[in-house]
């Protein structure tokens, strides 16, 4: 989470047991598309 916090928007929402943690990735209207190509590069790399 601390990774991917000093980039990105989220906020931690749970435990989701497992060793797994729920968290929310925050947008909005005015995100652009490379922004969320960037997330999702940076999802796929942890």
């Amino acid at each position: 989470m601390e990774k991917i916090g000093n980039t990105h928007i989220t906020e931690y929402i749970s435990a989701a047991g497992e060793g797994k943690h729920c968290v929310r990735f925050c947008t909005s209207w005015s995100t652009h598309p490379e922004d969320v190509d960037t997330l999702i590069r940076d999802i796929a790399a942890l």
